[in-house]
Protein backbone atom coordinates (compact mmCIF):
# COMPACT_ATOMS: atom_id res chain seq x y z
CA UNK A 1 0.00 0.00 0.00
CA UNK A 2 1.35 3.44 -0.95
CA UNK A 3 1.85 5.87 1.93
CA UNK A 4 -0.85 8.60 1.82
CA UNK A 5 1.44 11.59 2.59
CA UNK A 6 3.82 10.55 -0.21
CA UNK A 7 0.92 10.48 -2.69
CA UNK A 8 -0.19 13.89 -1.36
CA UNK A 9 3.32 15.23 -1.98
CA UNK A 10 3.15 13.96 -5.58
CA UNK A 11 -0.14 15.81 -6.05
CA UNK A 12 1.24 19.06 -4.66
CA UNK A 13 4.35 18.73 -6.84
CA UNK A 14 2.10 18.12 -9.88
CA UNK A 15 0.25 21.36 -9.11
CA UNK A 16 3.41 23.41 -8.65
CA UNK A 17 5.00 22.11 -11.85
CA UNK A 18 1.98 22.46 -14.14
CA UNK A 19 -0.25 25.22 -12.88
CA UNK A 20 1.32 27.90 -10.84
CA UNK A 21 4.45 29.25 -9.27
CA UNK A 22 2.19 31.11 -6.80
CA UNK A 23 2.64 30.55 -3.09
CA UNK A 24 0.43 27.89 -1.55
CA UNK A 25 -1.89 29.12 1.20
CA UNK A 26 -3.44 25.77 2.12
CA UNK A 27 -3.16 22.16 1.03
CA UNK A 28 -5.63 19.53 2.19
CA UNK A 29 -5.81 15.90 1.21
CA UNK A 30 -7.86 12.84 2.05
CA UNK A 31 -7.15 9.23 1.21
CA UNK A 32 -10.38 7.71 -0.10
CA UNK A 33 -9.21 4.14 -0.73
CA UNK A 34 -5.91 2.24 -0.74
CA UNK A 35 -3.48 2.75 -3.59
CA UNK A 36 -1.17 -0.18 -4.16
CA UNK A 37 2.43 0.51 -5.15
CA UNK A 38 2.66 -2.25 -7.75
CA UNK A 39 -0.34 -0.96 -9.74
CA UNK A 40 -0.18 2.01 -12.16
CA UNK A 41 -2.09 5.12 -11.14
CA UNK A 42 -2.93 8.52 -12.61
CA UNK A 43 -2.82 12.05 -11.26
CA UNK A 44 -5.69 14.39 -12.13
CA UNK A 45 -6.17 18.10 -11.68
CA UNK A 46 -8.61 20.89 -12.45
CA UNK A 47 -7.51 24.48 -11.91
CA UNK A 48 -9.88 26.74 -9.95
CA UNK A 49 -9.91 30.50 -9.37
CA UNK A 50 -8.25 29.99 -5.99
CA UNK A 51 -5.92 27.07 -6.79
CA UNK A 52 -6.84 23.55 -7.88
CA UNK A 53 -8.69 20.32 -7.13
CA UNK A 54 -6.45 17.26 -7.47
CA UNK A 55 -6.92 13.50 -7.28
CA UNK A 56 -5.34 10.14 -7.94
CA UNK A 57 -7.04 7.21 -9.64
CA UNK A 58 -5.99 3.58 -9.65
CA UNK A 59 -5.77 1.40 -12.76
CA UNK A 60 -9.49 0.60 -12.54
CA UNK A 61 -10.45 4.29 -12.56
CA UNK A 62 -11.37 4.42 -8.87
CA UNK A 63 -10.49 7.63 -7.05
CA UNK A 64 -7.94 6.95 -4.31
CA UNK A 65 -6.90 10.40 -3.04
CA UNK A 66 -8.49 13.86 -3.13
CA UNK A 67 -6.71 17.15 -2.52
CA UNK A 68 -7.37 20.87 -2.63
CA UNK A 69 -4.78 23.61 -3.06
CA UNK A 70 -5.51 27.26 -2.34
CA UNK A 71 -3.02 29.95 -3.32
CA UNK A 72 -2.49 33.60 -2.38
Amino acid sequence: VAHGPIIATLLLDHFLRHVSPRRVRTFRFRVVRPLFGDVPFRLGMVATDSGAELWTMDATGQETTRATVETF
